[in-house]
């Protein structure tokens, strides 16, 4: 080759020099999760964030990540954050300008987050953003609802200083108290919620589709604890259930004896009957077992002015029902209250 052809090749390199240089650039940008100078990588700030590398964040954000970007399920980085109980993470996001209102695929977002972590640290980050409260899961129901079923009686209790709706009705049919009832295991964390959701004004008279309310449910379950801060809401004693009975026929019925006992207490009526024709009486007599729980609260009833004469849709007394069912303590009973001993 010639000098002038080895001097124009050498020119034309000289030409392409910088857009080998931009080329370069743009390869190094397209992978990772961007070094120094680099832009960020997509789902790079959602990574960082649900690993609660707060350093990374900060980096990434001053790179230009979008503090909002979404993964392909719509999860943001402040809500991964929320999911890991990464407090800090979560502040560096806010900070920034974090959405805390966008939900994902499984409609999360993090109050929603928030009230199932029980997290009330999280919980004071995220409402520095001022979120909206009635945000509802995949359930339908607030932060409030799960924070209650899950027993976690601070985030309640948090979350109740807020103007959040203490009687929301989720997909269910269900509020925050019945949950605390239906679904609690019905200890102190769950006393403590029933009493600071009462306290706070829920209506402890609402019912569930299946009419169930949170003096039913008591009646049902025996749990005279819950009973007795779901009294401080001056409930509704007359009210059903599906089969048309108050309280105290299912107490009687599985041979609940203190619930009996604080359901008489409180004025329940005695000789209610239900849409099958029974009385409490009646339902101690014929779904009992005739042990002694049930002949307590046979006593019970009968000292409280239960009616022995009350019989059946087929007038069937409850002294004959003992008396076919071989309950000899029961009949005596029943044979005193009657005047027939």
């Amino acid at each position: 080759m010639t000098r002038a052809g080895l001097l124009r090749g050498a020119g034309r390199l000289v030409a392409c020099a910088p857009l080998l240089l931009l080329a370069a650039c743009g390869a190094g940008a397209a992978g990772g999760d961007g070094g120094a100078g680099e832009r960020p990588a997509p789902g790079a700030l959602v990574r960082a964030a649900a690993a609660g590398d707060t350093a990374e964040v900060r980096r990434l954000l001053a790179a230009g990540a979008d503090v909002d970007e979404r993964t392909a399920d719509g999860r943001t980085a402040v809500t991964a954050a929320a999911s890991g109980d990464h407090v800090a993470t979560a502040r560096v996001l806010i900070d920034a300008g974090a959405d805390v209102d966008l939900q994902d695929a499984d409609r999360s977002n993090p109050l929603l987050v928030c009230g199932e972590t029980g997290s009330v640290a999280m919980l004071r980050e995220v409402l520095r953003a001022n979120p909206d409260l009635t945000a509802t899961n995949r359930f339908g129901g607030t932060a409030l609802i799960p924070a209650s079923d899950r027993g976690h009686v601070d985030m309640v209790r948090a979350l109740l200083r807020t103007e959040i709706d203490v009687d929301h009705v989720n997909n269910l049919g269900w509020t925050a108290l019945l949950e605390a009832v239906i679904l609690g295991e019905g200890g102190p964390p769950h006393q403590r919620i029933v009493r600071a959701l009462v306290d706070a004004g829920a209506d402890v008279d609402l019912q569930a589709d299946d009419r169930s309310n949170p003096l039913l449910l008591c009646g049902a379950n025996g749990n005279v604890a819950l009973l007795r801060e779901v009294l401080r809401g001056d409930p509704d004693l007359g009210a059903t259930n599906r089969y048309g009975g108050v309280a105290h026929i299912p107490a009687s019925e599985r041979g609940h004896v203190g619930m009996v006992r604080a359901l008489l207490a409180a004025g329940i009526d005695v000789d209610h009957v239900n849409r099958l024709g029974w009385t409490a009486l009646l339902e101690a007599v014929i779904l009992g077992d005739g042990g002694e729980a049930h002949q307590e609260i046979v006593r019970m009833l009968l000292d409280a002015g239960a009616d022995p004469t009350i019989g059946d849709d087929d007038g069937v007394t409850p002294l004959a029902h003992a008396r076919e069912k071989g309950h000899r303590a029961m009949v005596q009973m029943l044979e005193r209250a009657a005047g027939t001993a």
